[in-house]
């Protein structure tokens, strides 16, 4: 293959420009959507590559299974550091504590969150400072390293080594610039300083470092040589078996039986962004599941390899047409070496076109692909990424040529020059024939997984959460803002038009994240670990909740928070052991740990959907204590819209350096789909890009038919077939293909629906419908792309035909 090879290709591409558009602009959209999600897979395989050796460096954990739902958090007692330290199995151990923080400077007011790290961190996390020392971030208390943006956004340049800014009313010198932390990274900062920072008093730092029962930060061990990840575990365990955590009522023993209330372990960095356990827990992060990239690496491939196989259709219907010149080449002494060197340079020059278009069109869409995976891609066109794309393009191009070269290889000069070796081969035929199969297969497959994704996410976000959630919307209140701020804003907000009433709550209603809960004994010694929503009297006013029995909380009774009285939800009154949830009223319910207290159940409220549909409903207690409840929930009887543009301007007169978290309470429920809304979106482009090459393919395999049957078609014109009869015996060649393609890919769709099916509590009620509808659009689409052909078919000209 020299040079000579791809001029001549050129030229064969610039003497048929419709040919070489359509295969090229086929190829091109096949090389767009790859890019696109490998490029995906590829940034999400990436995660955390910063970090020096990452498959040695963990990430603790641990689950406590006192909890309803007991949920692996990378957020960690503290305590745990000095264990992994003194246990001489660790190199290095750091803790990463949040720390949100106003920083002044020149004049300039910014909310942000600095990250307290021990003084190893800079080597286990790999870090080097564009300008400045690290260490004296790390260890001197009234030191910070700042990133690239946030010195922009402070200082309104980069030159800021040396510079001081106030934080909390103290000075602060900026003692190192470091670069923007990784897009793909589980632990993003935007400052650094160090453990003993005069951020946190004195006595702070010692309670949140001696805490055993409360979430201080996550923590990094780089493991010894020759130390496991099983052996450190057995330490911890043991180090949390002997904790303030062993200290709970036999009772809640009992219960877990040989279950520890506490369990841990190690996660390498390498695997943690694919650690699905933690998703959507407290400050998770970016989560996503190996199997789903993975899979799209699938479908990226499925796409590249249809836009291949259109190429491969084309190239040898056009190698066919060209056995004339192939044979009087061969006559005049080509040998078989050039002629496999030529095609397969023809082949590889339309290739690395469709390729280069391929990354253009990519680049010009990966703003729009960003937002639809929710992710920010922007070092993803890497020079290495894009050498490896050119390099695939090679290898496609290669790979597409073979057998159009086989073709070209094996037509016999003799054959043709005479006259006898014009018409298509049967292999030739049945390779054609068995690529659309396959193209309408996979176009199946991923239509009918597409439909189904889309209709369960549908019905998981407008499933009824117990309450009408239209009117509803939530502020989240940081926790800088004073109690006094906080209940001025509270009024204020109050007396805005429409609003029917406010209330506060820990966390959303459907929020995810870390339940409050104990255990409470009802009828009998058994316990019920159930979840405790402190809410205030007005809550279930707000939310418009009607009792099922007995009667709510309400602020013209419920005056003093201290009243020893109790809501409970239906489930936690079939938990208890009470017959019905009627037998629950007036009953006392004790919790059993901690304080042992008594509670005497009023009222019985439904169940509304605090959890996903991946999750079961959990027995819930409602006790009065609103008193550190941040999220606040706002009813109105008027446009939703209207009052969340009077809550932007309250919050900017009122707190304008924090950013405001307000959500209507509907997008809180569908927030816990998101991970699905996007794989929906993906799956589905994918399976629109697969109908698209496959009707490509179609339309020109029948315009390939059309031409090989021709004389076909007019000789039984000639004997008197109708119309309609044509049309039939056209249909009847693509009919078989379809059946046999449906075959084939609606298994695989109804194999993988249910798999992603299982995930689910609550299930649509989808049944085959998506393995129907999926066959129907191909069904349909198929009979687009051949409709232009049977029409032909349909009206020639038995005169003109038997001519030619």
């Amino acid at each position: 293959m020299n040079l000579r090879d791809f001029k001549i290709g050129w030229r064969l591409l610039i003497n048929e420009p419709a040919y070489s558009a359509i295969v090229v602009f086929g190829m091109a959209i096949g090389f767009a959507a790859s890019i696109l999600l490998l490029g995906y897979v590829r940034y999400s395989f990436n995660f955390d590559s910063q970090v020096p050796d990452n498959k040695n460096v963990y990430v603790l954990q641990h689950k406590v299974n006192i909890m309803p739902t007991p949920q692996w958090m990378e957020f960690m007692p503290l305590p745990v550091r000095n264990v992994a330290l003194e246990s001489g199995m660790a190199s290095a151990v750091s803790v990463a504590i949040p720390l949100p923080a106003t920083l002044k400077a020149h004049g300039r007011i910014v909310q942000s969150e600095l990250t307290a790290v021990d003084s190893v961190f800079q080597s286990m996390w790999g870090i080097t400072a564009i300008e400045g020392d690290v260490q004296s971030a790390l260890t001197r208390p009234d030191a910070i390293a700042l990133t690239v943006s946030l010195a922009q956004k402070l200082f309104s340049e980069t030159h800021v080594v040396g510079k001081t800014l106030e934080i909390e009313g103290k000075q602060f010198q900026v003692v190192a610039l470091l670069n923007d932390a990784p897009p793909n990274t589980t632990l993003p900062y935007s400052a650094l300083v160090g453990i003993n920072t005069m951020v946190m008093t004195e006595q702070d730092r010692k309670a949140l470092l001696a805490q055993w029962q409360g979430l201080g930060g996550k923590i990094y061990v780089r493991l010894g040589q020759g130390v496991t990840a099983a052996q450190m575990t057995q330490t911890l365990q043991s180090a949390f078996d002997h904790s303030p955590w062993s200290q709970f009522p036999p009772e809640m023993l009992q219960r877990l039986g040989k279950i520890k209330i506490v369990v841990t372990r190690l996660v390498s960095l390498r695997d943690a962004y694919f650690d699905m356990d933690v998703a959507n827990n407290y400050r998770s992060g970016p989560r996503a599941s190996k199997t789903t990239v993975l899979a799209l690496a699938g479908i990226a491939l499925l796409i590249l390899m249809l836009a291949a196989s259109n190429f491969v259709n084309l190239a040898t219907t056009r190698t066919i047409r060209r056995k004339r010149e192939i044979a009087m080449r061969k006559v005049l002494g080509a040998k078989t070496g050039q002629v496999l060197s030529q095609f397969l340079a023809e082949a590889i020059l339309v290739s690395m076109i469709a390729t280069c278009l391929g990354l253009l069109s990519a680049w010009l869409l990966l703003p729009v692909f960003s937002d639809l995976v929710d992710r920010n891609l922007s070092n993803f066109l890497s020079p290495v990424y894009v050498l490896m794309i050119l390099g695939l393009g090679v290898v496609v191009g290669i790979i597409s040529g073979l057998y159009p070269t086989w073709v070209a290889l094996m037509i016999k000069p003799a054959a043709v020059l005479s006259g006898r070796g014009n018409s298509d081969s049967s292999g030739s035929l049945i390779v054609q024939r068995c690529l659309t199969v396959f193209q309408f297969a996979m176009a199946m497959a991923l239509s009918g997984i597409s439909i189904a994704i889309a209709w369960q996410t549908s019905f998981a976000t407008q499933r009824d959460p117990g309450f009408d959630a239209s009117q509803l919307v939530t502020v989240k209140i940081p926790r800088e803002v004073n109690d006094a701020d906080r209940t001025a804003f509270y009024e204020q907000l109050s007396h805005l038009p429409d609003v029917q009433g406010i209330t506060a709550t820990r966390k959303a209603v459907g929020e995810q994240g870390v339940d409050t809960s104990t255990d409470f004994k009802g009828i009998g010694d058994s316990t019920v670990g159930s979840v405790i929503e402190n809410v205030a009297a007005n809550f279930f006013d707000v939310y418009g909740l009607k009792s099922l029995s007995g009667r709510l909380f309400d602020s013209s009774v419920e005056r003093d928070e201290t009243a020893a009285v109790a809501v409970i939800n239906s489930t936690a009154a079939l938990a208890y052991g009470f017959a019905s949830p009627d037998a629950a009223l007036g009953q006392l319910i004790e919790q059993t740990t901690g304080e042992r207290k008594t509670w005497k159940v009023i009222g019985i409220a439904p169940n509304i959907r605090y959890q996903n549909l991946r999750e079961v409903v959990q027995p819930i207690v409602y006790l009065l204590g609103s008193t550190s409840n941040r999220t606040l929930t706002i009813k109105t009887s008027g446009d939703v819209t209207q009052l969340e543009h009077a809550i932007e301007t309250l919050w900017q007169s009122k707190f304008p350096i924090f950013p405001l978290e307000i959500r209507r309470a509907q997008r809180v429920f569908a927030e816990n789909y998101a991970e699905d809304l996007r794989l929906a979106k993906m799956v589905g482009l994918a399976s629109l890009i697969a109908l698209g090459l496959a009707a490509f393919g179609l339309y020109a395999l029948s315009a390939i038919s059309l031409q090989r049957r021709r004389r076909e078609i007019v000789l039984r014109k000639l004997y008197g077939a109708s119309h309609l009869k044509i049309a039939r015996l056209v249909a009847r060649n693509f009919a078989g293909l379809i059946a046999i393609g449906s075959l084939v890919g609606l298994p695989i769709a109804g194999v993988a629906t249910a798999q992603y099916m299982s995930g689910f509590v609550e299930r649509a009620p989808i049944g085959l419908w998506p393995l129907v509808a999926a066959f129907l659009l191909v069904l349909l689409v198929a009979l687009s792309a051949t409709l232009r052909h049977t029409l032909i078919a349909m009206r020639i000209k038995p005169a003109l035909a038997l001519a030619n």
